[in-house]
């Protein structure tokens, strides 16, 4: 009988140990838990504003993209007009220097016929 009490006693110790140790390990499985909960929203959370600045980065490098895509347009529109403003420039003094030379020919035509009616006439 005794030593089925001290049997006892020492069963029921060891179960309150195992209940303390058990406690024990329950308590550190929700505080590491909860530090791995507060690591991961942390981390959420940086991840965010990361990815926020990434993004506006992204937006102002696409603005920046399309001003220098519309610049060059205007850039382009700007040479072409002055392309076409120069050849017509260019038609307008070619067709000047014609009406000129044919004029300066004219004349040539009528000095020649001068020189040639006075060599005539002197013989």
């Amino acid at each position: 009988q005794a030593h089925s009490e001290k049997a006892e006693a020492l069963v029921r110790e060891h179960i309150a140990e195992l209940r303390t140790h058990m406690r024990a390990l329950e308590e550190k499985r929700q505080a590491h838990k909860d530090e791995v909960e507060a690591l991961v929203r942390e981390h959420s959370a940086e991840l965010r504003t990361h990815t926020r600045a990434l993004e506006e980065e992204r937006q102002a490098h696409m603005q920046t993209l399309e001003i220098e895509r519309r610049a060059q347009e205007v850039l382009d529109e700007q040479r072409q007009a002055h392309v076409e403003d120069v050849e017509a420039l260019v038609q307008e003094h070619a067709a000047e220097l014609r009406v000129h030379i044919q004029a300066l020919d004219e004349e040539r035509q009528a000095r020649k016929q001068e020189v040639e009616a006075g060599r005539r006439e002197s013989r």
